[in-house]
């Protein structure tokens, strides 16, 4: 496995299934992604401009909550929830569904993002 070629950028191994590298050894998803964002930085503002304009709708809707954030306890849901309580300032209700196979850690996570954001929490379980 030592010998295993890898993409120059971002390390995926050639026994990925439909992974191919150019002359530069770059995989196809790594050019994908050029492809996709190479824009990005000209149109970041605008489309956070579009996102907070959502927002904005959200809040006049005048409900309990502005926003729902489904909360597993891992960094991307836990990012979320940040997001919309601290830095946007929304009414949010975290959601946390247990399926059986949550962590002792995502528990941990969980009630201390719950605690720092002050936002509602409902935990369903099986």
């Amino acid at each position: 496995m030592d010998n295993l070629k890898r993409c120059t950028r971002c390390i995926l191994p050639e026994s990925l299934s439909n992974l191919t590298f150019d002359d530069e050894g770059v995989c196809n998803h790594c050019r994908k992604f050029e492809t996709d964002f190479k824009t990005w930085d000209l149109i970041k503002e605008r489309r956070k401009r579009e996102f907070e304009g959502i927002l904005e709708k959200a809040r006049q809707l005048k409900r309990p909550y502005d926003v729902l954030v489904p909360l597993s306890g891992g960094k991307d849901s836990t990012y979320a929830l940040y997001l919309c309580t601290k830095v946007y300032g929304l009414k949010t209700l975290a959601v946390t569904f247990d399926n059986g196979f949550l962590s002792t850690p995502a528990r941990e996570n969980i009630k201390m993002a719950i605690d720092s954001c002050n936002t509602d929490h409902i935990f369903y379980t099986i």
